[in-house]
């Protein structure tokens, strides 16, 4: 389990790194019935029949027949906690709340703004032990896929980072990035 002070953290040199979206998973470790949730927050899909959703401000919270929940749009590791008890408070005339377990992270999201353009052919060129791809008329990004991460390079200068759970490795890949964009 990641510990939620370290996904915090993010170093000073890396000021171009910014966490977009933060996806935690979690289980409530009991039977309810979703159509019978009434709250203001809460939306249930009637056609799918599979789950609802609580909307809030920061972030949406899917919950599944399964008993398993989602939190998905938070930007900040410290929302988690504190969604986590809005969800308990919004529930709790349905369930038993000390019931829901602690989310986990499941995929961090972070976007690096180079301010600058990448030549990306060059950049496909001088690294080809890496694993890229680069298709232009299928996609305008180059894929570079490294340590579970997805990286999405555009000729803009911005980095899109997927696949992550701990934000250590989304700084030494970013560190690995501009350094390969640097060389070139």
């Amino acid at each position: 389990m990641i510990e939620f002070k370290k996904l915090c953290y993010i170093d000073k040199s890396l000021k171009m790194l910014k966490i977009v979206n933060i996806v935690c998973s979690g289980t409530i470790f009991q039977k309810f019935d979703l159509q019978q949730i009434e709250a203001p927050v809460y939306r249930y899909d009637h056609n799918k029949n599979r789950c609802g959703y609580l909307c809030f401000p920061k972030c949406k919270v899917l919950l599944f027949k399964s008993g398993k929940y989602q939190i998905l749009g938070l930007t900040s590791v410290e929302d988690i906690k504190s969604t986590l008890k809005l969800v308990k408070k919004t529930l709790k005339p349905f369930i038993v709340p000390e019931k829901i377990n602690l989310p986990r992270v499941i995929n961090i999201v972070g976007l690096i703004n180079t301010e600058r353009k990448i030549p990306l052919i060059k950049l496909l060129e001088k690294n080809p032990q890496e694993n890229i791809e680069y298709e232009p008329e299928q996609f305008p990004g180059l894929i570079l896929r490294k340590m579970g991460c997805t990286a999405l390079i555009f000729s803009n200068g911005k980095i899109l980072l997927n696949g992550l759970t701990d934000i250590d490795d989304m700084k030494k890949i970013s560190s690995e990035l501009i350094t390969m964009i640097d060389k070139l």
